[in-house]
């Protein structure tokens, strides 16, 4: 199984709130960091990312 992917902003509290549980489950993670601020979250490059990720997690699954 892959590990779960999690789209972080520095500045985000839900984000820390996720690190915190998934810190605590002793569950590891990939962190993809991006600047919401500079809508990085819409560039092409981070979709392309996302939609790999979700393929990749889709066929170990």
């Amino acid at each position: 199984m892959s590990k779960p992917l999690l789209c972080d902003y520095w500045r985000s509290s839900v984000s820390y709130r996720v690190r915190i549980a998934l810190k605590m489950l002793g569950i590891e993670y990939e962190t993809v960091p991006f600047d919401l601020l500079a809508k990085e979250q819409k560039s092409a490059e981070h979709l392309a990312l996302l939609r790999a990720w979700c393929r990749r997690s889709k066929s170990t699954a």
